[in-house]
C-alpha cells in the first residue's frame, strides 16, 4: 500500500468513532489494492461481489469499470473519477441512476464555464 492509500484509509477510519462505528461489531471493511493491474482489480471485483456487502467504495476509473463489469445492484461510491459521465459510469452527475454514485474530481462543464485549476 503506497503512503497516499495509507493516510486515505486514516482519515477514512479516523471519522469512524464519531459515527459510532466499531471494526468488527458494526462495521466490517475488506481492503483490495491492486498497483494498476487490471486483471487483478477485475478478480477483486468478482471477490467483492461474491461477498455481498452491503456498499463498495472504489478510488478511480479502472477500478470503477472493474466493479461495474460485476455488479449492478451493489451500490458503488466512487471518488477520484475525473469524468464519471465521459467514462459512461454514470447517467450524469446529478442524477446518476443506477447503482453507482460518487465524487468527481473534476467536472468538464467547469473548464467549459471558464473554471481551470
Amino acid at each position: 500500500m503506497t503512503r497516499k492509500a495509507q493516510l486515505r484509509v486514516k482519515a477514512f477510519e479516523s471519522a469512524w468513532p464519531e459515527l459510532g462505528w466499531i471494526e468488527g461489531r458494526n462495521i466490517h471493511v475488506d481492503y483490495r489494492w491492486t498497483s494498476g493491474d487490471i486483471a487483478l482489480m477485475r478478480s477483486h471485483a468478482s471477490e467483492l461481489v461474491a461477498n455481498s456487502p452491503e456498499v463498495i467504495l472504489a478510488e478511480g476509473t479502472s477500478v470503477l469499470a472493474a466493479l461495474r463489469e460485476a455488479t449492478r445492484s451493489i451500490p458503488i461510491v466512487f471518488l477520484g473519477v475525473s469524468d464519471p459521465e465521459g467514462a459512461g459510469v454514470v447517467t450524469n452527475l446529478a442524477r446518476p441512476g443506477g447503482n453507482i454514485t460518487g465524487f468527481a474530481n473534476f467536472e468538464p462543464a467547469m473548464e467549459e464555464n471558464g473554471f481551470r485549476h
